[in-house]
């Protein structure tokens, strides 16, 4: 943990994460020549990794998932923020097919897609984190975590629930259909004379990622489909096809044939559907079992986000001009000001 004297200088402490990091967002990391070796990036410490994951720690676990996996997609996430700004212009804008489910979910949260864009630098640092030290990151936010609960930072309201299971402290929505993102300085979880006060949240509530009736649930099946989890037991982050099934009823919304029942994600095309004549029992997300879902996701072993981050940034190590360093600035921008 950050203690004592590591940042104790009012304010004028810059921070500076050294790692090797592609020098250009030009195009989306490409397989390198067989034989060419990557050097793995330096090590954050523990006290950097507090610093890094600190604006995202008190968020929502399924939130922290799923920006974990946006994180390897930089140039999508930039492409996605200004996807965002031209849709206001023109609504029946879609997103690309070719994007990640996670990013295509990520749409729905556009104060995140904002931020993540906006500070490229702290985005690739945490791909970087999550492909090289992804246990590392997690007990970061664990320890965050409980400092936030010690000091009173964040308790279960209405707005989400904080419960400790075992040595963890779980984050969720209080309710599946929604997530609020909290809005606090993450200064205050690690800078010792920063007065802590509790969290607060931005006005507009998210439909969680996994439902429905998203913003963009139609814009590709890939974005319909994604479901991400932290899974505290074994340390690690899950993202991808979540292959679970729901009650859907809808009158002639996909190619004029109608569905009623119990349906898999997978066996619609969700991008012809005519989400105005989707109806679905919304208790049903109110049910939502987690642990099924956490199951599902885990099933399949290509949504292990580890395996994801290190092949990609292996492969972004390769492709960079020499394999050179470069100085990422402090990240320890106020949420406030990120988002």
């Amino acid at each position: 943990m950050i203690r004592g004297t590591t940042l104790a200088l009012a304010g004028a402490i810059t921070l500076m994460l050294s790692m090797q990091v592609n020098g250009s967002l030009a195009q989306e990391p490409m397989k390198a020549e067989t034989g060419t070796a990557a050097a793995t990036p330096e090590p954050l410490t523990d006290d950097e990794l507090e610093v890094l994951v600190a604006r995202i720690a008190l968020y929502p676990d399924e939130l922290v998932a799923l920006i974990s996996a946006v994180s390897l997609y930089p140039l999508q996430i930039v492409e996605a923020d200004r996807f965002l700004e031209n849709h206001k212009k023109k609504p029946d804008l879609k997103p690309k097919e070719g994007w990640d489910g996670s990013v295509i979910s990520l749409l729905n949260y556009p104060d995140v897609v904002k931020m993540m864009s906006d500070d490229l630098e702290w985005t690739q640092a945490l791909g970087q984190a999550v492909a090289y030290q992804q246990k590392d990151v997690l007990i970061a936010i664990q320890q965050l975590r409980d400092e936030a609960v010690a000091k009173d930072i964040i308790k279960s309201d209405d707005k989400m629930t904080v419960v400790q299971e075992g040595d963890n402290i779980i984050i969720q929505s209080a309710n599946p259909e929604t997530i609020y993102v909290p809005q606090y300085p993450p200064e205050m979880l690690y800078e010792p004379d920063y007065a802590p006060v509790p969290i607060d949240y931005y006005d507009t509530p998210y439909p969680s990622y996994y439902y429905p009736g998203a913003a963009f649930f139609a814009g590709a099946v890939t974005g319909a489909v994604f479901g991400a989890i932290v899974d505290w037991d074994d340390w690690g982050v899950w993202g991808g096809d979540w292959g679970g099934d729901i009650d859907v009823d809808c009158d002639n919304c996909f190619n004029n044939v109608d569905i009623d029942g119990k349906v898999k994600w997978n066996d619609i095309d969700w991008k012809n559907v005519d989400r105005s004549k989707l109806k679905f029992d919304r208790d049903q997300l109110q049910k939502l079992d987690r642990t099924n879902l956490k199951n599902n996701i885990k099933a399949n072993g290509d949504n292990n986000i580890r395996n994801r981050a290190t092949e990609i940034n292996r492969d972004r190590l390769k492709s960079g001009p020499g394999g050179g360093a470069s100085q990422l600035k402090d990240v320890r921008k106020s949420t406030l000001e990120g988002l």
